[in-house]
């Protein structure tokens, strides 16, 4: 292999193994139409797994802007595993005519290569978690067919038990210990 040819091989592989970041960028005024001047501290709400499986850790960055404008170059959380993922964010700043600006919430990233603007991840409360249990994931050996619904305490699947009525999950179609269907009232709420 030539020189040249290395050369652009190392290249390639050096910017395919690269994390896309999205752009943010984005002019901060008070009230007035003054511009701001301060600082953002963001963290991952939990670690997570970017979209080249390296670990993103809920340590809190701090990034100063001045003049209103802020410029930010963020992992995207769309992609992190498991999901869904966003960051922390509390924003604070001072304009010149003594203005002052805060806000506080999540930050949602979606993987762009547009340049985005903070309204674009603002996010008064953090997404919402989804489930999904495939029936052939749960073990239903020893049971006899029928409809059982699952115990869940603190967000922990904690049993299996003939349904009583109730807002349960229930398990229908158990056939030959294969689960072959779900049912809830609100389960479309819960993904939603």
């Amino acid at each position: 292999m030539s020189t040249s040819k290395a050369a652009l091989f190392l290249l390639g592989a050096a910017l395919y193994a690269q994390q896309q970041l999205t752009q943010v960028q984005d002019t901060i005024k008070d009230a007035s139409g003054q511009p701001v001047s301060g600082q953002c501290t963001y963290q991952a709400a939990a670690r997570f797994q970017d979209s080249n499986q390296e670990q993103i850790f809920g340590s809190p960055v701090t990034r100063k802007f001045a003049g209103g404008q802020i410029a930010l170059s963020l992992v995207p959380t769309d992609t992190g595993v498991p999901g869904p993922q966003y960051y922390k964010a509390s924003c604070t700043g001072v304009s010149s005519s003594g203005g002052s600006w805060q806000h506080n919430g999540n930050w949602i990233v979606p993987t762009t290569s547009s340049t985005l603007k903070l309204q674009d991840i603002w996010a008064a409360t953090p997404p919402a978690p989804s489930i999904m249990i495939l029936p052939g994931q749960i073990l239903a050996t020893g049971l006899s067919n029928g409809s059982y619904c699952l115990s869940v305490v603190n967000g922990q699947v904690t049993g299996l038990t003939a349904c009583g009525g109730g807002g349960g999950l229930q398990l229908n179609t158990l056939t030959n210990s294969q689960l072959t269907s779900l049912t809830n009232s609100t389960l479309a709420s819960m993904v939603n």
